[in-house]
């Protein structure tokens, strides 16, 4: 009877790590690039709103500055690609959309974003 128990405990606790491990593991993944995550896509956001200011000013009117300002925001369009780039590696890692989802909320609470604040970062005027 003893030996029963102990295969059934041994069983039991293999098959709890066994379907908590992936959870565990996405979960320290999360934690581990929370910072790095966050700073590019606050960056990137912010990249996208200043470049599409800068094209829609260049389609008024074509200025040498307005060329140069969009021809900068251009070139600074690379943390959007670092951006894209870490979110395909923590995917192909096994983190879900989900739990991209989750980081960034993550990072719009820690900076204490509010939603009329949100709303007026991510509203484009014309």
């Amino acid at each position: 009877m003893y030996r029963f128990s102990l295969v059934l405990g041994v069983f039991i606790l293999g098959y709890y790590f066994g379907n908590s491990s992936d959870h565990i593991y996405r979960t320290a993944l999360m934690q581990y690039h929370q910072d790095d995550y966050g700073t590019l896509m606050y960056k990137c956001d912010a990249v996208m709103k200043e470049h599409f200011i800068a094209k829609s000013k260049i389609a008024q009117s074509r200025t040498e500055d307005e060329i140069n300002n969009l021809l900068s925001n251009e070139i600074s369009m690379i943390d959007c690609h670092h951006y894209d780039v870490l979110r395909k590696e923590l995917s192909s890692k096994g983190l879900t959309d989900d739990d991209l989802s989750l980081m960034g909320l993550k990072v719009m609470e820690a900076k204490s974003i509010d939603l009329e604040n949100l709303v007026r970062i991510h509203e484009i005027r014309y």
